[in-house]
């Protein structure tokens, strides 16, 4: 409701169910079409992933990844390296959303932590040991987050955050 005035021209979404979920939450009511893209899809955490906590196994080598990015330089368990992550996402802003950001369209992303956080990293030039606080915090159930900021390509990025099972949305304008 809270952005229902927010002009939209389409929305981008993770494949998974809880991602496209939360697009047609923030979108419902509103003619804006929703394509999904396998590039969007949540980091690959191998072994490890369904894993609820992590951080309460002592020595968890996955750890290494939330607590120290830059040092994780290689797959931990069939876990996805940050290389590959961020291949796939920036491989999806150069083919998919640059080109349109430059016809101006307005672009809604909705996807999870570590598949933002690698956008965000991309756009900001952020390194690896700023990857988790890349400016896409966790929100509560219900709560919103809006900030601001301008890329190298002197476009106005409009970060929306939204939680629907803890997902996060990005908007791009």
């Amino acid at each position: 409701e809270e952005y229902k005035d927010v002009h939209l021209d389409i929305c981008y979404c993770s494949p998974l169910i809880r991602a496209r979920k939360t697009a047609e939450i923030l979108l419902e009511g509103r003619n804006v079409p929703i394509v999904t893209d396998d590039r969007l899809k949540e980091m690959c955490f191998g072994e490890y992933e369904g894993i609820e906590n992590s951080f309460s196994i002592p020595d968890c080598p996955i750890n290494l990844l939330f607590f120290h990015p830059e040092q994780y330089t290689s797959s931990i368990g069939g876990a996805e390296t940050f290389e590959e992550l961020f291949g796939r996402t920036g491989e999806f802003l150069d083919e998919v959303i640059y080109p349109q950001i430059k016809e101006g369209k307005d672009i809604l992303i909705v996807g999870h932590g570590a598949m933002n956080a690698s956008i965000v990293c991309r756009i900001k030039n952020l390194p690896l040991s700023e990857f988790w606080s890349a400016g896409l915090e966790q929100m509560q159930d219900d709560e919103a987050l809006v900030r601001r900021y301008i890329s190298k390509y002197d476009s106005l990025w409009e970060y929306i955050g939204k939680c629907c099972e803890r997902e996060i949305t990005l908007t791009l304008r």
